[in-house]
C-alpha cells in the first residue's frame, strides 16, 4: 500500500495549536459494481507524531475520470493491484492540494 506525508510540520488545528507532520493513508480503495462504474476512495489524515486522525475524505470517481487522471501521472508500480493502489493514493494526494496551506510539492508519496 502507499501513503503520503507532508514534508514539514504544519499547524493541524489552529484552535488547539496542534502541529506536526500530516500523513495521509488510504482507508478504502475499491471499484464499484458494474451498475455505477465508479472508484471509491477513502483517505484518513493523521498527525504522524501521535497517530491521531485529523481529517477524513471520501471520493467517488467515475472510472472514466480515473482513466483520465491516470493519464496525467506516472505510476511506479508494475503489477495490477499495486498500480491501482498507487493510482488511488495519487488521486487522494491531488485532492489534498491546498489543505493546511500545502501544495502538491509539499507532500511525499511512499510505498510501504
Amino acid at each position: 500500500m502507499h501513503h503520503f506525508h507532508s514534508n514539514s510540520s504544519v499547524t493541524i488545528n489552529a484552535v488547539t495549536q496542534e502541529t506536526g507532520v500530516i500523513k495521509g493513508e488510504i482507508y478504502t480503495a475499491q471499484v464499484g459494481d458494474q451498475s455505477d462504474g465508479s472508484v471509491r476512495i477513502e483517505v484518513t489524515f493523521l498527525n504522524n507524531d501521535t497517530g491521531n486522525p485529523v481529517h477524513h475524505q471520501h471520493h467517488s470517481v467515475s472510472e472514466a475520470d480515473m482513466d483520465t487522471f491516470e493519464g496525467t501521472v506516472t505510476l511506479v508500480e508494475t503489477n495490477t493491484i499495486g498500480r491501482f493502489q498507487e493510482l488511488c493514493t495519487r488521486y487522494a494526494l491531488a485532492q489534498a492540494d491546498g489543505m493546511w496551506g500545502l501544495t502538491a510539492a509539499d507532500w511525499t508519496l511512499e510505498a510501504h
